[in-house]
């Protein structure tokens, strides 16, 4: 099943296949495209990103404009997904994405929840998941921490492929890091790519990543080599990218310890979703 954003695209290249098949008329005729109609924006599928408050960039958000919407819309209690303050969960999240569209644990939790619920669609969240992703790209399309949860989301529920696809943007976007090159190597090994999945994966623990589920998964397979001692060095030696632009320090950590987050929680998805035989369990096993 194609994402928002590919069957946008597909419509975009049937316009202009269409579109170049017929002859201008008139002066200006119909060879000209209004300005003003975003070919590509999402609005159609998932509706404008206008908002009474907002919709503002969460790592640019000054911190006191951040915490008068989370204080009552993601608290602690919320982000976990425990319950929320004055609203169902899905509508306390959905309050806080309508602000702040690439605040990356907040897509996280909203994630989470439609993997729990066992829904495209959260109970009481405004939009899919898909389109939560879709509208946080189109409010800051060179975040590559939206696009690295993106991916993980979609690797959970069996989309290894398309996963693949924005996990590798994301890395063009931001830079390889731990969190990315480890979820990539996921993704890969889904595709039965078990080559670059272990060039991942010599990339991940070589930049410190933790958990055992992807070489564990390439153990299984036979497919698990240690790194060539020069291409352990080259590794080792390489300077973690930041995941999001113009990030605080603060910020930054947020987006880190979210993605953390989106491999060790909800370790194994729930049956009803199609997800992807994954090492999860082993990380959950390793971070009790």
């Amino acid at each position: 099943m194609q994402t928002p954003v590919e069957k946008r695209a597909a419509r975009a290249a049937e316009f202009f296949s269409s579109f170049l098949r017929r002859p201008c008329r008139g002066l200006l005729g119909a060879c000209l495209v209004l300005a003003g109609a975003p070919l590509f924006a999402g609005e159609a599928d998932c509706g404008p990103l206008t908002n009474h408050f907002g919709p503002f960039d969460y790592y640019t958000a000054p911190p006191d404009q951040r915490r008068l919407v989370e204080r009552p819309h993601f608290s602690p209690n919320i982000e976990q997904l425990k319950k929320g303050n004055s609203g169902t969960l899905g509508a306390e999240i959905n309050y806080t994405l309508s602000v702040f569209p690439n605040h990356p644990r907040a897509l996280l939790s909203m994630s989470q929840l439609a993997l729990r619920e066992k829904k495209a669609k959260p109970t009481d969240s405004g939009y899919t998941m898909d389109c939560w992703f879709d509208r946080a790209m189109r409010f800051s399309p060179n975040d590559a921490t939206v696009r690295m949860l993106y991916g993980i989301y979609l690797l959970k529920v069996g989309k290894a492929e398309t996963a693949t696809k924005y996990l590798e943007e994301a890395a063009e976007l931001g830079g390889e890091n731990a969190n990315l090159s480890y979820n990539l190597g996921l993704a890969y090994f889904s595709l039965n790519d078990y080559a670059k999945s272990l060039e991942h994966a010599h990339r991940a623990y070589a930049l410190g990543f933790q958990l055992p589920g992807l070489r564990n998964k390439l153990q299984r397979a036979g497919k698990w080599r240690e790194a060539e001692p020069s291409a352990r060095r080259a590794e080792e030696g390489a300077v973690p990218a930041p995941v999001a632009p113009a990030a605080s320090a603060a910020s930054a950590a947020n987006a880190a310890n979210a993605a953390n987050a989106a491999n060790a929680a909800n370790a194994a998805p729930p049956a009803a979703v199609a997800a992807p035989a994954s090492p999860t369990a082993d990380d959950a096993a390793a971070a009790r």
